[in-house]
């Protein structure tokens, strides 16, 4: 929530960011198996995806080391390929936020924790329950109209059959649109 938010800010969506996410996930889980060269284009860059002791980084703290180490590069077509190693397609998108660096992405984030922007796992998980709620919700009624439409339909074919052949002047189209109005009400 909070790196949507300044995702926004930064003129972007948090879809862009996303494929970097998943990225960082993947090179982390890779760098945790022994794949080698799972963490090269994080050296190319000089964020290393472990700490000191050997334990693994965050994806958070990747993300963040990662846009530091791409604010403080020169402009150019090395800062690019770079970007476009890490962040995939989306890369030329988070431009802006590259440009401003973490420490201002960092100020966005904890400005949507200050105004109240971020909602805790109680009450996201409460939003998700309702959302099922809802959806359960439309799916009955739309099942009760489906059941109701079903009984009703005939009648509805008899009236408009009736008015069609009243219309044209064919005899018994009264006592059609009158039993199917009868066989509606039923």
């Amino acid at each position: 929530q909070k790196l949507s938010y300044a995702m926004q800010r930064n003129g972007t969506d948090i879809s862009a960011v996303s494929k970097g996410i998943k990225q960082i996930t993947t090179s982390l889980a890779d760098v945790e198996n022994g794949v080698e060269g799972a963490s090269d284009k994080f050296d190319a860059l000089g964020v290393s995806l472990q700490n000191a002791d050997g334990s693994m980084k965050s994806q958070e703290e990747v993300l963040m080391e990662s846009i530091d180490a791409l604010a403080k590069m020169e402009e150019g077509a090395k800062r690019d390929a770079l970007a476009q190693d890490i962040f995939g397609k989306s890369a030329s998108e988070l431009k802006p936020l590259l440009n401003a660096g973490a420490d201002s992405l960092r100020g966005l984030m904890q400005e949507a924790e200050d105004y109240g922007m971020v909602m805790d796992d109680k009450a996201v998980k409460s939003s998700v329950d309702f959302k099922d709620s809802l959806t359960k919700l439309k799916g009955t009624i739309s099942g009760a109209k489906n059941s109701m439409m079903g009984e009703f339909l005939p009648s509805l074919t008899q009236v408009t059959n009736g008015l069609s052949d009243l219309i044209a002047g064919n005899e018994g189209a009264g006592d059609s649109i009158k039993e199917g109005i009868e066989n509606a009400v039923k």
